[in-house]
């Protein structure tokens, strides 16, 4: 960041000029296009209320490396950079190219003051972004040297956080397809019921009501809660007993493998190994995987869907080796490390991210000199 102070010190050491971008630019509104008009094999694609395109078409109203806004719907105030030409609907707005401002400078800037926009969105009805509040947006404007800097930097903290998501990315693919040869079935020569093998027990602590604590809270959010006091001490198989979706629909999102000292929530049930048998850990990554074939099937009700302990009793799971089961809890655990939100990838992510928004607003915020017309 040397070289953009020493640009900053030699070409506006007194601050820049901030303009509207009315003023030296226009807001253009991109053109609707029906469902007929979507190509499947389009050539350019189409954004309307949102920055995934909905589709392609044919042809493009817009250029490459265009900033646009989000006008319409639950995404009203999003900020997008679209590096290929495109099509641009009703649904989005885009900044007119224009030499005294660099494109991507721009979405920088404007990302940064994504959450004022947001608030000008008004929310009767359809969610709606008027023109004429991004047209008022006051922007700095530096000498085109500083602008191109700003970019520079920017681009790569973003790319160093693009890289670390794509190895997210690669790594959970990774997760999933070592999972069926360590625990297809084919490999077990021995199956018999939960019952037989382990203990079932629901928990106690109501989670809306419970007094924050100490002692790890299992619920059915990703993230562990607290709470003042501990139901079980050992490792523990913590299933929901309700469905993750609701209205009527069948299905199991998470299952949760805990030890120690920890207190479990009202709506799951803890499923604890008997003897030296069958490891909890193993047991977890089994259920997991068989979750859809095994565990939502059981799962009954009208608006509430919800599985008993009775009909978990006659699950049939494989009773491998003790060591076979090691082996394969450690293969796997080495791929839930660096996929843990916890303590994984998803963490380092997070503290980038909230580097490059530091770092974003610290480069953006340039001293105002006043414009004497």
């Amino acid at each position: 960041m040397n070289k953009l102070q020493e640009l900053i010190d030699k070409l506006c050491p007194n601050g820049v000029k901030y303009k509207k971008i009315k003023d030296f630019t226009k807001v253009l509104r991109g053109k609707r296009l029906t469902t007929r008009d979507i190509v499947e094999n389009g050539k350019y694609p189409i954004y309307h209320g949102g920055i995934i395109p909905i589709g392609y078409y044919n042809d493009n109203n817009r250029v490459a490396n265009t900033v646009m806004i989000i006008n319409v719907g639950a995404s009203a105030g999003t900020v997008g950079y679209c590096e290929e030409d495109f099509w641009a609907s009703d649904g989005c707005f885009c900044i007119e190219k224009n030499e005294i401002i660099n494109d991507k400078f721009l979405y920088y800037y404007l990302q940064m003051n994504e959450k004022n926009l947001k608030s000008k969105v008004r929310k009767a009805g359809i969610p709606t972004l008027d023109n004429k509040v991004v047209e008022n947006l006051s922007i700095p404007i530096p000498p085109i040297e500083i602008q191109f800097e700003v970019v520079n930097i920017l681009d790569k903290l973003e790319e160093y956080i693009y890289c670390l998501k794509k190895e997210l990315n690669l790594r959970e693919n990774a997760y999933v397809a070592i999972m069926y040869p360590l625990l297809k079935k084919e490999n077990f020569e021995k199956f018999d019921i939960l019952e037989n093998y382990c203990y079932f027990e629901k928990g106690k602590t109501p989670i809306q009501k419970n007094n924050p604590g100490v002692y790890p809270l299992v619920a059915t959010t990703e993230y562990l809660q607290t709470s003042d006091n501990y139901q079980f001490d050992c490792e523990t198989v913590c299933l929901p007993l309700i469905s993750a979706r609701g209205h009527g629909v069948a299905s199991i999102t998470r299952i949760f493998f805990q030890s120690g000292k920890f207190a479990l929530g009202n709506i799951l049930c803890a499923i604890i190994p008997k003897d030296n048998q069958i490891k909890a850990e193993f047991l977890r990554n089994y259920l997991f995987y068989y979750k859809d074939i095994l565990l939502v099937p059981l799962m009954r009700g009208g608006a509430n869907v919800a599985l008993t302990i009775d009909s978990l009793r006659k699950v049939q799971i494989p009773i491998p080796s003790i060591e076979q089961q090691e082996n394969i809890i450690g293969k796997i655990r080495k791929f839930q490390e660096i996929i843990s939100k916890e303590t994984g990838l998803p963490v380092e992510i997070e503290k980038r991210q909230k580097q490059y928004e530091y770092y974003r607003d610290k480069l953006l915020s340039f001293k105002e000199v006043e414009v004497n017309e």
